[in-house]
């Protein structure tokens, strides 16, 4: 009698195997994007307490021409933030505009937009699928 496997046996184990890899690799590439999401959310967070601070000091938010996030260099250069954050991926940009004593601040999220806030992202109205935060 022969010892080992047939090759059926064989495939269905690979084609097993395969699936089991398919499955982790998805929910790995999942994984990574919500974090990269929570990481730009926690950055809003961090750059929207460097504007209420500069605000509370100079009665008004750094200038800003059309969606230029450069304008919070100054937010750098006071000593508010250690310095801007960037992006976790390349490409993406956080944007900053400022309408009279307001400003929104936003940023693309590779999920789904929170719901949180929809009276925000309709008086931000910027970029399609940014996620905005406002003040």
């Amino acid at each position: 009698m022969k010892k080992g496997f047939t090759l059926v046996e064989l495939i269905i184990v690979l084609a097993i195997i395969g699936v089991f890899t398919a499955v982790v690799f998805g929910s790995i590439t999942t994984s990574r994007s919500k974090a990269r999401d929570n990481s730009r959310i926690a950055d809003m967070k961090q750059i929207e307490l460097a504007l209420v601070l500069y605000y509370d000091v100079n009665r008004y938010y750094p200038n800003a021409s059309g969606t230029n996030i450069d304008a919070l260099n100054i937010l750098v250069t006071e000593k508010y933030l250690p310095s801007l954050p960037a992006d976790p991926q390349v490409g993406n940009v956080y944007e900053y505009k400022r309408t009279g004593n307001k400003y929104c601040l936003g940023v693309k999220l590779e999920g789904a937009i929170p719901g949180d806030s929809p009276e925000v992202q309709t008086a931000c109205a910027g970029t399609a699928g940014y996620y905005w935060a406002s003040r």
